[in-house]
């Protein structure tokens, strides 16, 4: 194997890497795809979500900046389980206070 032929295997690596990279820890690809059910891609989706927790005390203080992110964001009316841009988007009467933490519970 020649050098050049070297450097473009691990240039394909290294991209391959970004992406799924990218895929697991963000829950989307640089294409614009999510893979978590209920979710779409948004170019300008809001850092701060609607929570199980805003279902269950809707009246509670949230401050939120005006800035956005490119990302997947649950689609309505599912909301995130908890504050982890990460978690499972869940419908709201799946929602379920446990023990200082938030659970999905099914109906």
């Amino acid at each position: 194997m020649s050098l050049s032929s070297f450097k473009i295997l691990c240039i394909l690596f290294l991209t391959f890497s970004i992406v799924l990279v990218q895929a697991q820890f963000w829950g989307t690809t640089s294409l614009g795809q999510c893979y978590g059910r209920f979710e779409q891609y948004r170019t300008c989706s809001s850092t701060c979500p609607d929570t199980c927790q805003d279902i269950i005390w809707p009246n509670q203080a949230k401050i939120c900046n005006l800035m956005c992110r490119s990302g997947c964001e649950c689609i309505y009316p599912f909301v995130r389980l908890n504050q982890n841009l990460m978690s499972p988007c869940v419908h709201p009467r799946n929602c379920q206070f446990r023990g200082g933490n938030y659970a999905r519970i099914n109906h």
